[in-house]
């Protein structure tokens, strides 16, 4: 079977196990009879949102850009609690960990943002890559280390090794934008020496994963947080991407 193609508008080069990859709700054998009839062509996935969008704006319909985010971490990292920030809700001091996958959406901008929340328990994070669905079509990653559990570092960072090795695997055709949040740096320790090590030592181990994505590293804590600013910042800013926003309100 001739597994190669070319996107009908661009040109660019497809490929028969990318194209099963993107399409896992259908059968193999579907795919193939798909692909080996001569009567149909082909876009990648760049020429075929762009296509959405224009059909959109031809039928009057107000285009919404979908934008998927993966907020995941380890075992208690303040993950949670930002989540409700960015719905407007009170933080609580008993929030239960998320268990397994947890999904909502948010819209800012004219853009809805799906949020996919994987809880950091040990016992989920093996189902997350079998399963590969949560790592499908991303475009965002936050991902959250608690800079005071130092224990767990290796652990984080492994842990955030093995999501972007799905996200490469899983998004062909991506500009993934990756969060970082050296998190629940807090406002009496982010002097102290050590915590300036631990901030060292952690940037040190995210350099030497060489993510293949763009990315960035941020000190944060929940307790910068204003009430109000959340709000304050979706009126008064436009951002490309969530992940900023959140760097913005929980900055020290």
């Amino acid at each position: 079977m001739n597994k190669s193609k070319q996107c009908w508008k661009c040109d660019r080069k497809l490929n028969f196990d990318d194209f099963c990859k993107i399409n896992r709700s259908l059968s193999k054998e579907s795919l193939e009879t798909y692909w080996l009839n001569p009567s149909i062509e082909f876009f990648c996935c760049s020429c075929y949102r762009l296509m959405l969008k224009k059909n959109d704006i031809k039928t009057g319909v107000e285009y919404r850009e979908h934008k998927k985010v993966l907020f995941s971490r380890m075992e208690d990292s303040g993950k949670t609690a930002t989540l409700r920030i960015l719905k407007n809700q009170t933080i609580e001091e008993d929030l239960r960990p998320t268990q397994g996958i947890y999904r909502e959406s948010v819209e800012y901008n004219n853009q809805l943002y799906h949020l996919w929340d994987l809880g950091g328990a040990e016992r989920y994070c093996e189902r997350y890559f079998k399963q590969h669905l949560a790592f499908l079509d991303v475009s965002e990653l936050l991902f959250f280390i608690n800079i005071q559990k130092i224990g767990n570092y290796d652990k984080s960072i492994n842990f955030l090794y093995a999501i972007i090795q799905e996200l490469v695997n899983e998004n062909l055709d991506s500009e993934i934008k990756v969060f970082i949040f050296i998190h629940k740096s807090d406002s009496e320790i982010i002097k102290t020496s050590i915590h300036k090590e631990n901030v060292k030592l952690l940037t040190e181990k995210v350099e030497g994963l060489n993510i293949p994505f763009s990315y960035c590293l941020s000190e944060t804590s929940i307790y910068n947080f204003q009430q109000g600013s959340c709000l304050q910042q979706f009126r008064g800013n436009i951002y490309n991407n969530l992940g900023t926003l959140v760097s913005n309100i929980l900055s020290n």
